[in-house]
């Protein structure tokens, strides 16, 4: 079975033809297939993309931040009675912390023999200060978000430190942790009256800003897992990132409005616990505040818990130098080691460059029965040098540093005056970290660096924000994003007539109609940084050439590069049947025909006299920078969604 985009009206032959442009099309555009131009940017107002709706019922807006290290949530209701008056809930109190105000939870789990969740959150490190016993035989869970999108995370992170319990999948554990997450919010919700029999909830969820549209399907997945939302209600959960969420709420909060100038950009640094991302944006209007993406977003996992790992590292080079002994020396090095990277965590790490700091640090360890000088702990203290800590901070704003100057070349690149650069997430709390980043930028930048006011909280509640100005655009979120840019390359793999000049043997086989055809050619549906608005979509004409006993259904495979440069193959020409390097395939589409007569197909008589058909069709994607979409078009009209299959 042969396959391609529809061929030319004027080739002599039914032969496979790729040539004929494809149409980027609004939503509100004739939905029958015309030609055009595939490049340039998806252009369409959106206005009307979010419509006021009357509301008899009180309304719940629930922003979820699901952090690599910790999370957090946000939420607000709003009485139809009085729509302007938010009502806000705010969780400072979390399972096994009952004794301190915690804005954000940790992103941790701990698993039994039986996979069952026998403490998460504050409850872990209610275990770890040693206050609850562990469950025996459990095991501690953490990073596993960056499993939802293990490509991308695995050029930065070795996730091999951070497995997922056998037998459980990243969706599964996602899922665990975040009804933990339900079961705390609708908890808080009942104790005020906002009950779900007499309210409707709405919900949005943020990621890391190289999230790849697998990971972002797949973390709606774990959301309706965790039985937020029934599995139909998928579709109604909004997604958005991190630093887009963030740049909302400093419009709002940081009088970014009236701050920068239509024309001029901001750079968003969200530095969490596990990653650092970022955004640039251009201001396009001032009054409402509507901004754009003017580069790709970059990321890295080098977020706050890179120190700890260091930490760790330079710890147990430490107690390696304890002289092996006695059940107490076994005892007390797992004492030292526990308490170190718990007070390094908590407290070290947190004000490390107040005041200029540069003495040693001593480090309690509680009650420690002997002194073992050989490794520095004398009186129930670990004592580092100042360069020590140093090195290990240093490394860490090396790599957030390299990540910034990235950016400022590619703002520059984009001709983009920038007025802005703003700090958010935890990490950001850090003065070492904003005091090393101006140190190192030089004067051009260091005076635009800051941090946001409320900025381990920004994310969430910038995503509540939007949230309500998408139920009603009246309210006034801060700032609209009216365009993005794509993350990478979407491909897809064509046939062509083969062509010995152009097309390598190894790629070449035979199709329905009896002609040799070469497989493997790389089409490029939308190219990276390409500039793409809210519900934009580009259509592809298809054809199938298929025999009456080979009439399957259609599956159309959607490739991802994260290159600049698109192959001319997907596939070595050394192993054809193994993907480039640096190419993936992202998901799979499946369109199904089988309930259509072959009378409406195409007939045609094969070089060797048999008969075959030929299907004409249209899918219709939507590549908006938020989601991934698709439709299926026969004879100009929409005969359902393409069946999306991630991989």
């Amino acid at each position: 079975m042969c396959f391609g985009c529809k061929k030319s009206k004027s080739s002599p032959k039914s032969t496979i033809k790729t040539e004929k442009a494809s149409k980027l099309r609004s939503p509100t555009s004739d939905l029958s297939p015309k030609s055009g131009s595939s490049k340039g940017s998806f252009r369409e107002s959106i206005a009307e993309v979010h419509k006021p709706k009357a509301h008899s019922r009180p309304e719940v807006f629930v922003a979820i931040d699901l952090g690599t290290t910790y999370s957090g949530v946000a939420a607000w209701r709003r009485s139809p009675a009085n729509p302007e008056n938010l009502q806000p809930l705010t969780i400072t109190r979390w399972p096994g912390d009952d004794s301190s105000v915690e804005q954000k939870v940790p992103t941790v789990l701990h698993y039994d023999s039986l996979n069952n969740v026998c403490a998460w959150g504050s409850q872990t490190l209610a275990v770890k200060r040693g206050l609850v016993a562990s469950v025996p035989g459990s095991v501690e869970c953490k990073w596993f978000k960056l499993h939802l999108d293990p490509v991308a995370s695995r050029e930065i992170a070795d996730l091999d430190d951070f497995p997922l319990p056998p037998g459980l999948t990243a969706v599964d554990v996602c899922a665990d942790y975040l009804s933990k997450i339900r079961q705390v919010l609708f908890h808080a919700f009942e104790n005020i009256g906002w009950t779900a029999a007499q309210h409707d909830f709405h919900y949005i969820l943020t990621h890391p800003a190289s999230w790849s549209d697998s990971a972002r399907a797949k973390t709606k997945e774990a959301f309706a897992a965790a039985r937020f939302v029934q599995p139909n209600e998928i579709p109604n959960v909004i997604l958005m990132s991190e630093p887009e969420a963030a740049a909302k709420y400093c419009a709002r909060t940081d009088g970014l409005t009236k701050e920068i100038r239509p024309g001029n950009g901001l750079l968003v640094v969200d530095a969490g616990g596990g990653t650092v991302d970022l955004v640039a944006y251009q201001v396009t209007k001032s009054d409402p505040f509507v901004l754009k993406e003017c580069t790709v977003p970059t990321g890295g996992i080098c977020g706050s818990s890179q120190l700890d790992r260091d930490f760790k590292t330079l710890l147990e080079g430490r107690l390696s130098r304890m002289r092996p002994g006695s059940q107490r020396v076994t005892a007390d090095k797992a004492a030292i080691r526990t308490t170190c990277l718990l007070r390094f965590e908590e407290q070290v790490k947190r004000n490390f460059g107040w005041n200029g700091h540069e003495h040693a640090h001593d480090i309690y360890c509680g009650l420690v029965s002997h002194d073992y000088p050989e490794i520095g702990f004398e009186n129930n203290h670990m004592t580092f040098s100042n360069d020590e800590m140093t090195t290990i901070f240093t490394r860490t704003m090396e790599d957030i540093l390299d990540l910034i100057r990235a950016q400022l070349a590619r703002i520059r690149t984009a001709r983009v005056p920038l007025e802005a650069i703003i700090f958010v997430g935890g990490f950001a709390l850090s003065p070492y970290l904003l005091d090393y980043i101006k140190e190192h930028t030089g004067p051009q930048w260091s005076s635009l660096i800051r941090s946001s006011p409320g900025r381990e909280l920004a994310v969430v509640h910038g995503a509540a924000l939007d949230l309500v100005a998408r139920r009603d655009p009246s309210y006034h979120e801060g700032a609209r994003v009216e365009a993005r840019r794509t993350r990478c390359h979407y491909v897809m793999e064509v046939h062509k007539t083969f062509d010995p000049s152009q097309h390598p043997k190894v790629f070449s086989l035979d199709g329905a109609n009896g002609d040799a055809v070469c497989r493997g050619i790389c089409k490029v549906l939308v190219a990276k940084n390409t500039e793409v608005t809210e519900r934009a979509t580009v259509t592809y004409p298809f054809f199938r050439h298929v025999t009456a006993r080979n009439f399957p259904v259609f599956k159309t495979a959607i490739y991802a590069i994260d290159s600049d440069k698109c192959p001319e193959f997907l596939y070595s020409q050394e192993n054809p049947s193994e993907l480039l390097p640096g190419v993936r395939q992202l998901c799979v589409l499946s369109s199904d025909f089988t309930g259509l007569p072959f009378s409406e197909f195409k007939r045609l008589i094969a070089t060797n006299g048999q008969p075959y058909y030929e299907v004409n069709y249209d899918i219709r994607l939507t590549i908006d920078g938020v989601e991934l979409k698709a439709e299926r078009y026969f004879k100009g009209k929409c005969v359902g969604s393409a069946e999306i299959k991630w991989d």
